[in-house]
């Protein structure tokens, strides 16, 4: 039997490590590139918007109002808002669990229409991961909304066309779940600038380094 000298086992683990590491740079260049690609409808749509307009850096949220890591997401993100000025936030729904979702997602948009989107935004994910359309048109009144104007507006042929542009913009950026946060300079011109595309409901401190980094800190 043949053994492999401790001194190969060595140069073979160093190679591997390289490889790991040159891996993960390169699925975070093609993160960036897939981004940028995209940038206008990332960054620079008619989605929903909270925090500093002029911020320094953007966090653009996918998310579902029946996924209960989202409404986690959500918590985090309206608190890190609140601290740092320089942040601004994107909204972009993704109603991928079902009728529920779609019609929350709709009512929602459409109560953008009225002015109210955030307070009905957090009213909805109040709800939790379970929730009827009775609930949610309760929220909706909760949040004054015009709920025979809502109705109008969840059909109107604006809301359908955000939700399809927003899925196909998750496929085209490879977003196979919600949550799923983008992260990058709130700027024109994102050439050679490091943007994240990262699954799941970070922390606050997360996110926090993240934005340090994009930030250039």
């Amino acid at each position: 039997m043949h053994y492999i000298k401790l001194s190969s086992i060595k140069f073979f683990l160093a190679g591997l490590f390289a490889f790991l590491a040159f891996s993960a740079n390169a699925a975070d260049d093609i993160d960036s590139q897939r981004a940028r690609a995209h940038a206008d409808q990332l960054f620079h749509s008619q989605s929903p918007t909270e925090g500093n307009s002029n911020g320094n850096v953007i966090v653009v949220d996918f998310f579902d109002y029946q996924c209960r890591h989202c409404g986690e997401l959500s918590q985090t993100l309206n608190g890190l808002v609140k601290k740092d000025p320089n942040v601004r936030v994107v909204f972009k729904e993704l109603p991928i669990l079902g009728d529920e979702s779609e019609y929350a997602t709709k009512a929602a948009l459409a109560a953008a229409k009225q002015n109210k989107y955030l307070e009905f935004h957090n009213r909805l994910m109040a709800l939790g991961a379970s929730f009827n359309q009775e609930q949610v048109l309760s929220a909706a009144k909760q949040a004054g909304l015009d709920i025979s104007q809502l109705k109008h507006d969840m059909s109107s042929k604006a809301v359908a066309h955000e939700i399809k542009t927003n899925l196909a913009l998750s496929q085209k950026l490879s977003i196979h779940g919600t949550p799923t946060i983008v992260i990058a300079k709130n700027a024109n011109d994102l050439k050679g600038e490091k943007i994240y595309i990262i699954s799941g409901a970070l922390s606050e401190e997360e996110i926090k380094d993240i934005l340090k980094k994009v930030r250039g800190g």
